[in-house]
C-alpha cells in the first residue's frame, strides 16, 4: 500500500493522455472522406505515428540525459538530427509502398508524412523536456507527452498531406495492398 502514494500520479498522467489521444480519432472523423476513397492510409497511418513516436522518445532521451548531466539540449541540433533521419526514413517508407504496389502519389503522401513527423518529433522530442525542466517539471514525463503528440500530429499530418495530394474525393489508383 506504500507504493499507492506513487500509483496515482501514474494514473493521472496516463489517464490525461488517454483522453488527449482521443482527439486523433475525431480527426479522422473529419477526414471520412479521405479515408473512403483512399482506404489504404489506414493501413500505413500506425507506420507513420509509430515512426514519429519513436523519434520523438529517442530525442527525448537524449535531452532528458543531457539536461540530467547539466548540459544544453539544443533544438536546432535535434531538429538538424531529424533532417538526417529523413535521408533515410524517407525512401523506406516511399519504397514500403511501392513494394507493395501503391501509386506515386500514394507512396509520395506517405513518405512526406514520414518526413514531417520525423522532423516535428526531433523538434518536440528536445523541446518538450526542456520547457518541463524550466517550468520544474521532471522533464522525465516528456516520454508519454511526446507519444501521445506525436499520435495526434501524425495523423494531422497524413490526413492534410493525403487531402493536398491525393484531393478529398479522389480514390488512389492501383492502391494495393500485399
Amino acid at each position: 500500500l506504500e507504493s499507492m502514494h506513487l500509483f496515482w500520479p501514474r494514473a493521472g498522467w496516463l489517464v490525461g493522455l488517454l483522453l488527449v489521444q482521443s482527439l486523433s480519432s475525431i480527426i479522422m472523423m473529419g477526414f471520412n472522406t479521405l479515408f473512403a476513397a483512399n482506404p489504404v492510409l489506414v493501413f500505413f497511418l500506425t507506420m507513420i505515428v509509430g515512426t514519429g513516436g519513436n523519434v520523438g522518445g529517442q530525442t527525448v532521451v537524449m535531452a532528458v540525459r543531457k539536461l540530467a548531466l547539466g548540459k544544453n539540449v539544443s533544438i536546432g541540433y535535434e531538429t538538424l538530427v531529424g533532417l538526417k533521419l529523413c535521408a533515410v526514413l524517407v525512401p523506406v517508407a516511399f519504397i514500403r509502398c511501392w513494394a507493395q504496389q501503391v501509386s506515386t502519389s500514394g507512396s509520395m503522401t506517405v513518405a512526406i508524412s514520414v518526413m514531417a513527423v520525423v522532423i516535428i518529433a526531433a523538434l518536440l522530442g528536445a523541446g518538450i523536456p526542456k520547457i518541463l525542466f524550466r517550468v520544474s517539471i521532471d522533464p522525465a514525463h516528456a516520454t508519454p507527452i511526446i507519444q501521445v503528440v506525436m499520435d495526434i500530429l501524425g495523423v494531422c499530418i497524413i490526413c492534410v498531406t493525403g487531402l493536398l495530394l491525393l484531393g478529398p474525393n479522389t480514390a488512389v489508383e492501383h492502391w494495393k495492398v500485399l
